[in-house]
């Protein structure tokens, strides 16, 4: 056999592979759609735009991993005041947070050298360490690979 078809044979394995460990792990997973009083769109759509702070809920080993419990974002960069953008989802080890222009006294996404700039008060996700991760439900147009 030449290359070519040794590639195609383990590629063709490898993607059955994958989508037999996928419909296993979906049917044995206990996360769900985010929402809360403000995100009630069920699972996110692609083609679109996917925001990491909307991961599943679940909590710590079914919708995320953390390599630690403190949010650094609304439970340690934001005052817990009682605002929403503050406490979003504070009590969850994902670090989220969300931007803010204009901040006194560090304009902390003022920045003129970037080329895109995201909208005021859009949740995300930061300061991530290496093996951090995070499940989301999306519905796709399309299953193809």
């Amino acid at each position: 056999m030449n290359r070519r078809v040794l590639f195609s044979c383990f590629l063709a394995a490898s993607m059955l592979a994958t989508t037999a460990f996928s419909q296993s792990f979906l049917s044995q997973y206990k996360g769900v759609p985010y929402h809360d009083s403000r995100y009630q769109a069920g699972p996110q759509k692609i083609p679109g735009r996917v925001l990491c702070a909307y991961y599943d809920l679940g909590g710590e080993g079914v919708a995320y991993h953390d390599t630690d419990p403190k949010n650094h974002g609304s439970g340690d960069l934001n005052p817990a005041d009682g605002t929403y953008l503050n406490e979003f989802r504070i009590h969850e080890g994902v670090d989220t947070s969300y931007t803010t222009f204009n901040r006194k006294p560090d304009p902390i996404d003022d920045n003129p050298y970037d080329k895109i700039v995201p909208p005021q008060d859009l949740p995300y996700v930061g300061w991530t360490e290496p093996g951090e991760w995070l499940n989301r439900r999306v519905v796709t147009k399309s299953s193809r690979v």
